[in-house]
């Protein structure tokens, strides 16, 4: 018996991935997640209940002794444990054990990312590694584009697992526990732009944090805005650096100053979705 425990938009990719491939679980669980603008959850039920097959909604389901369960995108722990549970874990372990791993290493502009599949265990993601893909990452790297690769990935280690298992040797190999970092979680205050970064990490946090995101976003005098594009522009010497200050306004977009480099902003937009157009210079972004 297979189940899938899918969430997010990585899951619903998964799932339809899965079923593309011929892969029929006998259930899936799935829940919604708030403030989710890909509504995942909605496009993962259509497609199960599309194919005829069994979905449950919750996020504490249960299981009986010879399922073999796949978790994929899921935020909550599930106990007790068992050795026919994988959990696809979006990053490349040790590195990145916790949360938002892909959003994190694209920030950071990692050379590399990819996916693990790892056994369950009480410390968080540091059970045995079943398996790993990855793939280098050239920027600039939309997180649309890095989900999508992410996704395709997950469904090809998934397959593979599957035909260990029934050949019999899925076995699992140790972390280097010594050689773990980890990623904590995010919420709408990590959402606003650090002007404090380097302008090339400005402009990987954009994209970062675009859809299926929320989206990177800043203050303008008291109001929340939406930057949906950016990229490096020339640095000037500064005497003063004040991050944040516009320099200067263009037909592309206001230059920015930053802690390292300044960044013209191409798209930006306010919380309703209208676009934002800058009308003076003496504006200092929060």
């Amino acid at each position: 018996m297979l189940t899938v425990c899918a969430a997010g938009y990585r899951g619903a990719l998964v799932v339809d991935g899965l079923l593309e491939a011929g892969v029929r679980p006998d259930r899936v669980v799935g829940y919604p997640q708030k403030g989710d603008p890909t509504r995942a959850f909605e496009r993962i039920e259509a497609t199960v209940t599309g194919h005829g097959l069994r979905l449950d909604r919750g996020s504490s389901p249960t299981f009986v002794e010879d399922e073999w369960v796949m978790f994929v995108g899921w935020q909550y722990r599930v106990e007790p444990a068992s050795d026919r549970m994988i959990v696809f874990h979006d990053s490349l372990l040790p590195r990145y054990r916790g949360f938002a791993s892909t959003v994190t290493a694209l920030i950071n502009g990692d050379a590399e990312i990819g996916v693990t599949a790892i056994r369950p265990v009480g410390t968080v993601d540091a059970g045995p590694v079943l398996g790993q893909r990855h793939w280098t990452v050239t920027y600039p790297v939309k997180a649309l584009d890095a989900m999508e690769r992410q996704s395709r990935a997950t469904v090809e280690l998934a397959l593979e697992l599957l035909g260990r298992i029934d050949a019999g040797r899925l076995a699992g190999v140790e972390q280097d526990h010594a050689a773990a970092t980890h990623s904590l979680w995010r919420d709408e205050q990590d959402y606003f732009i650090d002007w404090s970064l380097p302008a090339d990490a400005v402009c990987r946090t954009v994209d970062a944090l675009g859809y299926p995101f929320a989206g990177a976003r800043t203050r303008v005098d008291g109001q929340e805005i939406l930057v949906d594009e950016a990229r490096p522009a020339d640095d000037l010497v500064f005497e003063r650096r004040d991050i944040g200050k516009v320099w200067s306004l263009g037909p592309d977009g206001p230059v920015v100053v930053c802690g390292q480099g300044c960044v013209r902003l191409t798209a930006v937009r306010t919380s309703t979705g209208a676009p934002f157009a800058f009308e003076r210079m003496r504006h200092r972004l929060t």
